[in-house]
């Protein structure tokens, strides 16, 4: 936390602000994570116990996404 604002919301926050993006995601499989991120704006990509291991490399969690987010 930070000002009472958690580091997360800082970042979302920050991209949503920026106007550069149309939608800023977060890729997780924890649920407060997941939950904080929803709060301050951002779409949440729920990873798959496949791609949520620590030998996941970010190419697998990145195929994921764009296979579950199309287009």
């Amino acid at each position: 936390m930070l000002a009472g604002v958690p580091l997360i919301g800082w970042v979302i926050r920050a991209a949503l602000d920026s106007g550069v993006f149309d939608s800023v995601w977060v890729s997780t499989d924890h649920d407060e994570i997941a939950r904080v991120a929803k709060e301050w704006g951002a779409e949440v990509h729920r990873r798959s116990p496949e791609v949520s291991k620590d030998t996941t490399s970010s190419l697998e969690t990145i195929q994921e996404f764009s296979r579950l987010n199309p287009g």
